[in-house]
């Protein structure tokens, strides 16, 4: 929320759902950004009941170690929740860790995109904004957006 504070210093010290409430007033419904921060507020909501869940100890969550099934078999650790309408069904720790750090690693690179796109500052006589680079045309191979100018055939990526 730090950062995004430093876009929208308005919406003060709030919770990410203020944030989706104050981007809904602020924007038009079909606006791309608005759509995307109702589309990851879920995730948010779940990975921060999950924080809070283990933080306070909560009975909510339950984390368990390697599992004897009756037939056997041996469960690898899992994870599950039900907390303040956020559920996760029972699953394995082994898969579901790797994806919540790939979908916040890809969560946090889109929202950095979405907020400098909607608070790029105009330029007299030039239509800025951010755009994806065409790998073809990437200084760096991690990075896949710039700011883009109208200058020239397809456009300058300004990489600097």
């Amino acid at each position: 929320m730090e950062i995004i504070r430093q876009f929208y210093p308005a919406i003060g010290k709030q919770y990410f759902h203020k944030f989706t409430e104050y981007v809904g007033n602020e924007y038009e419904d079909q606006d791309d950004f608005v759509k995307f921060i109702r589309e990851i507020q879920p995730f948010i909501d779940t990975t921060r009941n999950i924080r809070n869940c283990l933080d306070h100890r909560m009975a909510q969550i339950e984390i368990k170690d390697f599992d004897l099934q009756s037939t056997g078999e041996i469960i690898s650790p899992t994870i599950a929740m039900d907390f303040n309408n956020t559920t996760v069904q029972r699953t394995s720790l082994n898969r579901y860790l790797p994806d919540i750090r790939d979908s916040l690693l890809n969560l946090f690179e889109l929202l950095i995109v979405h907020l400098c796109a909607k608070n790029i500052k105009e330029d007299k006589g030039l239509q800025r904004r951010v755009a994806i680079i065409p790998e073809s045309e990437r200084r760096n191979k991690f990075i896949k957006f710039a700011v883009w100018y109208p200058l020239g055939p397809g456009g300058f990526y300004d990489q600097k």
